[in-house]
């Protein structure tokens, strides 16, 4: 790869894989060893996953409106009334009712299911608060599942212990980051967060709605005004105090820059804009402590994470080779024609007529590329090989189970990993380009 490993951009977005492979290391360690689950526990949970519940609720905004609801039910309007009452256009039955079990609705929010177990059929709950407004809940109904096969109870049962499992560990993990941070005890230094609101700011929102928000009004110092579009000459200010170090704009800056195609700052208001600023702020520092913590364990020396590490290079260096040899692909229109008129048949409509060149001159151009790109990629890895000798254990290869390779329903599915330090896909993933080869 011409010592593509060596690109600064790629070294980075590496130690960014290494340092969150740590860290889940770490939370092996501290968080998912100290979790188990009785056959006690499951047993009840599968009591509940057994219970289905068909739920539909009154939504208000505004705790007014929620006591409006109540006094209506009190004087005698039926909650069927009122639930007729705020379906229209926009608003569909579908979105104010649930059919969810007992054990999924607890884990989807506890304090409503705390609320629903309580209630009879046809009671109405007094309202909930949520991030949204209010709700005022009614069962509609309630039934039991019929009992399951013994391999179905099995694979019931093993699902809700991974359930559970992943509910107490989210709490453990929870509690752990909430003591580290406590620990450390940072302190976001104001001046330099509005110098990044600012920069931010310049970066992301229109100019108009950068100008009405006036962000740069906030940015006075003691030697005068701070001017947000030079924010690099202030990488060395303190964003973020912590005990015995500072966490650095720089160090924020080239956080964010490797994680910005997975962050979405709020820009409904300036008020939202800077809540959601802070949110990520308060992110990157759990990140730079979580990651810290790890370090000082020598966690990233695992082979475990050095052996991740390596795939993800491997396919990192991969990519970018692939992408130089995607540049040095170009046609011109005669080239495209002459594709074209050798391969007519496939650009017929469905009435076997030959559609026009410039009616489907972005499909040729697509398939021109698609197969220029495997003929040059084939010559490159036959020069590769004749240079790097590669045997095959075919006797391996022909033990791969491919149980869906023929199958007409498969899907191919792509791992997100969206928690830890650094979002990703969860594994390295084959190039869909080599599907041209079959």
């Amino acid at each position: 790869a011409r010592g593509l490993e060596n690109d600064p951009q790629e070294t980075a977005t590496l130690n960014e894989m290494e340092s969150d492979l740590a860290t889940e290391e770490l939370y092996r360690d501290e968080v998912l060893s100290q979790v188990s689950v009785d056959q006690k526990e499951i047993a009840a949970v599968v009591a509940k996953e057994r219970v289905q519940l068909e739920l539909r609720w009154l939504f208000a905004p505004k705790r007014e409106q929620a006591k409006q609801f109540l006094q209506q039910l009190a004087h005698g309007i039926s909650f069927e009334a009122l639930f007729a009452a705020q379906l229209h256009d926009s608003v569909f039955a579908d979105q104010r009712t649930m059919a969810i079990t007992k054990f999924r609705l607890e884990d989807r929010n506890r304090e409503m299911a705390a609320v629903v177990d309580t209630l009879a059929i046809g009671a109405v709950s007094q309202p909930i608060a949520a991030a949204d407004g209010f709700y005022l809940i009614q069962i509609t109904n309630t039934s039991t599942n019929p009992v399951l096969t013994e391999t179905e109870l099995t694979k019931l049962e093993y699902d809700l212990e991974q359930a559970l499992i992943k509910r107490k560990t989210d709490v453990l993990s929870d509690q752990y980051v909430d003591r580290m941070m406590r620990e450390r005890n940072p302190v976001i230094v104001r001046q330099t967060f509005n110098l990044l609101r600012a920069r931010l700011g310049r970066s992301i929102l229109p100019l108009e709605k950068y100008n009405e928000w006036n962000l740069d009004a906030a940015l006075m110092s003691e030697a005068g005004p701070l001017d947000s579009a030079k924010a690099h000459d202030y990488r060395n200010q303190t964003l973020v105090k912590i005990t015995d170090e500072n966490f650095l704009l720089e160090d924020f800056w080239a956080w964010y820059q490797a994680r910005r195609a997975y962050i979405r700052f709020s820009t409904t208001s300036p008020q939202s804009f800077f809540a959601s600023l802070q949110q990520i702020v308060w992110r990157s520092v759990r990140d730079k402590l979580l990651i810290d913590r790890a370090s000082q364990r020598g966690l990233q020396n695992r082979p475990n994470v050095q052996r991740q590490k390596q795939w993800w290079e491997e396919k990192s260096v991969y990519a970018r080779a692939k992408v130089e040899l995607q540049q040095t692909v170009n046609f011109t229109d005669e080239e495209m024609q002459r594709f074209y008129v050798a391969r007519s048949r496939q650009y017929r409509d469905r009435q076997g007529k030959l559609q026009p060149f410039e009616r489907v001159k972005e499909q040729v151009r697509e398939d021109c590329y698609a197969e220029e790109l495997t003929k040059r990629m084939l010559h490159h890895l036959n020069m590769l090989k004749s240079k790097y000798p590669v045997q095959i254990n075919q006797s391996a290869l022909q033990a791969l189970s491919l149980g869906a390779e023929a199958d007409a329903k498969a899907i191919d599915v792509i791992v997100a990993k969206k928690g830890g330090t650094f979002p990703r896909p969860g594994f390295p993933t084959i190039d869909f380009d080599w599907k041209r080869w079959e």
